[in-house]
């Protein structure tokens, strides 16, 4: 009595017919690994590429006959350099592994296509696959090697904020092949998988651009987010699938910066390019109190520490704050000898303007110019033994009336003043900086200026208080 049912007994039925095994390249890393692996008779190893044919010994003679033999090159070699270990070019295998039989780490490998052998064949096929791969997946009546498919996605992000999804305009997904990988973009979401690839190819979102890099906690590697194999994904078919990333910390990191850098390439007010930076998002609270900051080393980087209680509209703009200060040290190449009170306001300037920009394009509307977004819209002078985070440079741009302690000295002289003037804001060092170019391109009254110079004499009394970074 046969051990299996006949192929066409075990082909009856509906039954949805599963690889028994893998059709894998290797790549060996010593010769030693291959002998191994040409040992191993579980699997069946061969140099000849999937989809190629041994070539007849008759039908290579003749071949042979038509090669024109290259000169001879013998008689030109003018030096021997003798005891020099040889390079060895190691081949490619081409292998069929079974499907139950774990790859080991070391291999460096990529699946080509599934493989279904019937069980019916006796073990008489190893020596047929040993023999001639090609041949015997001829002989196992199925091939499940995949034509050139085309795979559509689309990817969003939940912000809580809005109670609805957003896109990012830069994606970058790593397509995983066995131990070999390689990546593709995606712009506003969309991207296409394109090309031949096995069902179970994994497919992982990195938090990564051509800008900077998202990472947890201290490490230098992207975060990355699992969003499945293709066969999870797209099954059998190839309808265009959605994908929606829930909100965590790690993604509302990115997608700020993301949104920043994509602003700054479209319209720069600052005539500055930003270099690349590595973000890192924390597991961690800090227990000074604030939620983020930037730090302004050799290779300057920002920490963004944990919070439970920190909603996503804040943290959007905090990172964007953070990155205002990356803007201006770009700007300046140093804060030395710039008064806190500055670099402060500038930051704020950044992650209140592009923080409520983040959610106004995005669908949120304002109730009222008081509405703040975000913690960045600074409204009130504190004094001097208080917090450098003013509304210095955001009341040039808003029409709201910011407030000091001393009540009754508002300080809306001027309002709507055009963004391009953070061309200059940017490089100001000291508060006489802010004054000449307010002065120099603001057409103000003669009570305007009056006021402004009340104004910004009270202000200046302070300066000496808040302290040089």
């Amino acid at each position: 009595m046969a051990l299996y049912p006949s192929f066409k007994e075990e082909l009856n039925g509906n039954n949805r017919i599963s690889p028994t095994h893998s059709a894998i390249i290797i790549y060996p890393n010593d010769i030693g690994e291959e002998r191994r692996l040409e040992l191993d008779e579980r699997i069946a190893i061969d140099n000849i590429p999937f989809g190629f044919i041994r070539v007849p010994p008759t039908k290579a003679s003749s071949l042979r006959q038509s090669i024109v033999s290259p000169p001879n090159f013998q008689e030109q070699v003018s030096c021997i350099i003798e005891n020099e270990e040889p390079d060895i070019d190691l081949p490619i295998l081409y292998a069929i592994w079974p499907v139950d039989l774990p790859i080991p780490d070391s291999l460096c490998w990529k699946k080509s296509h599934d493989v279904f052998i019937p069980r019916s064949f006796n073990s008489s096929s190893c020596s047929i696959l040993s023999s001639n791969l090609e041949n015997a997946l001829m002989q196992s009546s199925f091939n499940s090697r995949k034509s050139m498919s085309v795979h559509n996605g689309f990817i969003r992000f939940f912000d809580s904020f809005l109670d609805n999804t957003v896109t990012v305009s830069k994606l970058k997904i790593k397509v995983v092949n066995g131990s070999s990988y390689s990546y593709i973009t995606s712009n506003n979401g969309l991207f296409q998988l394109i090309g031949n690839y096995s069902d179970d190819t994994t497919l992982y979102l990195v938090l990564q651009t051509d800008q900077f890099t998202v990472t947890e906690n201290n490490t230098s590697s992207p975060i990355t987010i699992s969003l499945g194999t293709i066969y999870d994904i797209w099954g059998d078919g190839t309808n265009p699938h959605e994908f929606i990333i829930p909100e965590n910390q790690h993604t509302s990191v990115f997608r700020a910066a993301d949104f920043l850098y994509h602003r700054l390439a479209i319209s720069n007010p600052f005539c500055v390019s930003l270099n690349y930076i590595t973000i890192h998002s924390l597991t961690t609270t800090n227990e000074n109190g604030y939620s983020a900051a930037f730090y302004p080393a050799t290779i300057p980087f920002i920490r963004v520490f944990a919070s439970s209680n920190r909603d996503v509209n804040v943290t959007v703009g905090d990172v964007i704050h953070e990155l205002g200060h990356y803007l201006q040290y770009t700007a300046l190449n140093s804060f030395t000898g710039v008064s806190n009170l500055i670099i402060e306001s500038f930051a704020s300037l950044i992650g209140w303007y592009y923080g409520e920009e983040y959610y106004l394009l995005h669908g949120y509307s304002k109730t009222n110019e008081g509405d703040h977004i975000n913690t960045q819209n600074h409204q009130i002078w504190y004094g001097a033994t208080s917090s450098p985070y003013s509304p210095l440079f955001i009341d040039l741009f808003d029409s709201f009336n910011q407030r000091s302690a001393r009540a009754y000295l508002l300080n809306d002289i001027i309002s709507n003043t055009s963004f391009s003037l953070n061309n200059g804001f940017i490089l100001c060092e000291t508060l006489s900086d802010v004054i000449d170019i307010i002065q120099n391109e603001c057409s103000l009254t003669d009570g305007q200026m009056e006021y402004f110079n009340t104004y910004y004499q009270w202000i200046t009394s302070y300066e000496q208080f808040y302290s040089l970074y």
